[in-house]
C-alpha cells in the first residue's frame, strides 16, 4: 500500500497541470451546461443580444461535452506513459516496483482525479435541475459503469500498448476508422435496419473483459503484440457479430406471429386494415437519384382494448405477381405509430427498391405487409395541475412550460434524471377560448395528447450529462392556437410492456402508381403554354 501511495503522490506532483485543466473543464461544463434547459425556466430570448448570448452559451456547452472526455484522454495517456510498458527500456523494471502496485497506483489516480470529480459533477447537475442526487445513487453508479466501458477503460488499454501520446492518437484513430468502416458497410448493406427491442447487455462486459486482460498482460508480462491483437480483434468481432445477425431471425424471436403454430398468440392486440375509402395515389414522385421509391398506404386501425395501447415498431413488405414474381423487403423501422383504443385512420410508408418497382409496375400485385407490434398496458397514472410554472411529476421528472415565439403554451420541456423517461402518454384538455380568470368548464375543450419516452428500463443512459430533456407538445400542428390554461389537469400515464407480436395485412389486386421524378414535373410545367 505504501508503494501505491508513493507512486500516486509522484504522479499527482508531476501531472498537476493536466489535472488542473481536466478539473477546470469539468467545472466549466457544470456551470454552462444548464443553459440547455434555461428556456424551460421561463427565460426565452426571442431576439437581440440576450438571444445571441444564449446561443453562444449553448455552443460552448456542446463544445464542453466533447472537451471533457478529451481531457480524460490526455490525463490517462500521461499517467500511463509515465512508466512506459512498450519496449525493453522501462526504467521502473529495475526499481522495486511490483506491477500490481503500479496498476493500483494508476487506478487510484483515475479514481481521485477522474471518477470522483465526474460523480460530483453529475450530482451537481442533478441538483441544479431540481433532483436530489441521493435518490439516484444506483443510476449514478451505472452511469460510471457506462463511461468506464465506453471511454475510460478502452483508453487505459490503448495507452498501455502504445509508447507515447502521439502513438496513442494514431492507434485510437486507426481503431476508430476500422469500426466506422464496418458500420458503414453494414449500413450500405441495409440502410434501414429494424429497430429491435433488445438492449445490448453483452458487448459492454466483453469489451471491459478484453481491455482488462490486455492491461493485465501488459503490466505483468509486457506482451505488447498479444495485448494489441486482443484489443483490435475483440471490438471488431463484437461489431461484426451484431451486424451479421440477420434482422429476420431477431424479429422472429422478438415478435412471434399471431397466427399459425401451436405456440402462436391467439388474440391480436390490434387490427390493421387497408382503407379502401381513401384513393390510392395514381402517381409516385421520386428523385432520379433515390434508390428506393414509395408512397403512403392508407390504413384503418382498430381493436386496441381498454387500458392498452399498440405501437407499430417495424414493417416488412412482400409483393407477389400473377406469374409467380416475388419480392420481399427487409424490416424497416416505423416512427410515431402509437394507437389508443378506438378506430382511427393512419398510414404507413410502402417502400421498395427501384428494381422491384420496375418488375411489378405493369401488373397487379398481391401486397403483404407484416407489422412488428408492441402491446403495452397503462400503469401508474399521475395527474398534476398546470399552474403556468414548472411542476414535478413523481417517477417522471420536472416539466417547465414553454411559451415563446416558436412554441405554444401547450408545450413542455420535461427533464428527467440520468435517462430518458419511461414510455408515457401525456394528455390534457386545451381551451377553445383565451385563458382568463373565468376558466371554461372541463369537457368543453379540445383533448390533446403526446407520447414520450421508451420501454427501456436501464438505470442510466450513456452520456456526460446526468440530466435529459424531452419535449412534450400537445399542439396538433404549428397552426394550433389552443392552449392549456393554468388550473387545467394534465395526466401522465406510464405504460408497461405486455408482449410483442407480428401482424399481417394482405391487399390483393393492387396496381402500383406511375413513377415520376421531380425533374419530369419541372419540364412539364415549363412546356405548358
Amino acid at each position: 500500500m505504501r508503494q501505491i501511495l508513493h507512486i500516486f503522490a509522484k504522479d499527482s506532483r508531476r501531472f498537476w497541470p493536466e489535472i488542473a485543466v481536466s478539473l477546470a473543464i469539468l467545472v466549466a461544463f457544470v456551470r454552462v451546461y444548464p443553459v440547455q434547459w434555461l428556456e424551460t425556466e421561463g427565460v426565452s430570448f426571442i431576439s437581440g443580444p440576450g438571444f445571441d448570448h444564449r446561443k453562444q452559451l449553448e455552443i460552448l456547452a456542446n463544445v464542453l461535452v466533447v472537451l471533457v472526455p478529451v481531457t480524460w484522454w490526455l490525463l490517462i495517456a500521461r499517467v500511463v506513459h509515465a512508466e512506459s510498458l512498450v519496449g525493453d527500456r522501462q526504467f521502473w523494471v529495475t526499481r522495486p516496483y511490483e506491477w500490481k502496485n503500479l496498476v493500483g497506483a494508476k487506478l487510484l489516480f483515475l479514481l481521485v482525479y477522474l471518477y470522483l470529480p465526474f460523480l460530483v459533477a453529475q450530482s451537481a447537475l442533478l441538483g441544479e435541475a431540481g433532483f436530489n442526487p441521493f435518490q439516484y445513487v444506483p443510476g449514478l453508479l451505472y452511469s460510471l459503469y457506462l463511461v468506464s466501458g465506453t471511454i475510460v477503460v478502452p483508453l487505459l488499454a490503448i495507452a498501455s500498448v502504445t509508447k507515447n501520446f502521439a502513438r496513442m492518437v494514431l492507434t485510437s484513430l486507426g481503431i476508430l476508422i476500422v469500426l466506422i468502416a464496418i458500420a458503414y458497410l453494414g449500413a450500405m448493406a441495409d440502410s434501414q435496419s429494424a429497430s429491435t427491442p433488445y438492449s445490448d447487455w453483452v458487448s459492454m462486459p466483453i469489451i471491459l473483459l478484453a481491455c482488462a486482460v490486455a492491461i493485465t498482460v501488459q503490466y505483468s508480462a509486457r506482451k505488447v503484440w498479444l495485448a494489441r491483437g486482443l484489443l483490435v480483434t475483440v471490438p471488431i468481432v463484437v461489431m461484426l457479430s451484431a451486424l451479421g445477425l440477420p434482422d429476420a431471425a431477431v424479429m422472429r424471436a422478438a415478435y412471434p406471429r399471431t397466427n399459425g403454430g401451436p405456440s402462436a398468440v391467439v388474440d391480436a392486440p390490434i387490427q390493421i386494415a387497408f382503407d379502401a375509402s381513401q384513393e390510392w395515389p395514381k402517381t409516385w414522385y421520386a428523385d432520379p437519384k433515390d434508390k428506393e421509391v414509395g408512397a403512403e398506404l392508407p390504413l384503418i386501425i382498430s381493436g386496441v382494448t381498454k387500458d392498452n395501447a399498440a405501437i407499430i415498431d417495424d414493417v416488412m413488405v412482400t409483393l407477389d405477381g400473377a406469374n409467380g414474381e416475388h419480392w420481399s423487403s427487409s424490416w424497416h423501422p416505423v416512427y410515431n405509430h402509437q394507437f389508443l383504443p378506438g378506430t382511427r385512420k393512419s398510414s404507413v410508408s410502402l417502400m421498395m427498391s427501384r428494381s422491384a418497382y420496375e418488375q411489378f409496375k405493369s401488373i397487379p400485385v398481391t401486397l403483404r405487409m407484416t407489422f412488428a407490434v408492441t402491446q403495452v398496458r397503462a400503469g401508474k397514472a399521475t395527474e398534476v395541475v398546470d399552474t403556468g410554472h414548472k411542476f414535478f411529476v413523481p417517477d417522471f421528472g420536472l416539466c417547465p412550460p414553454i411559451a415563446t415565439h416558436w412554441y405554444s403554451a401547450s408545450t413542455f420541456n420535461c427533464r428527467t434524471a440520468l435517462h430518458s423517461p419511461v414510455l408515457t402518454y401525456v394528455s390534457a384538455e386545451k381551451s377553445l377560448v383565451k385563458c382568463d380568470s373565468s376558466q371554461p368548464e372541463p369537457g368543453n375543450g379540445v383533448p390533446a395528447g403526446d407520447w414520450i419516452g421508451s420501454l427501456h428500463a436501464d438505470p442510466a443512459d450513456f452520456g456526460i450529462t446526468s440530466v435529459w430533456s424531452s419535449r412534450v407538445s400537445l399542439a396538433r400542428d404549428s397552426r394550433d392556437n389552443y392552449t392549456i390554461c393554468p388550473g387545467t389537469p394534465i395526466r401522465f400515464t406510464q405504460y408497461e410492456l405486455v408482449r410483442r407480436v407480428q401482424e399481417d395485412l394482405t391487399v390483393p389486386n393492387l396496381r402500383l402508381p406511375i413513377l415520376k421524378s421531380s425533374l419530369d414535373d419541372i419540364l412539364t410545367l415549363r412546356l405548358k403554354p
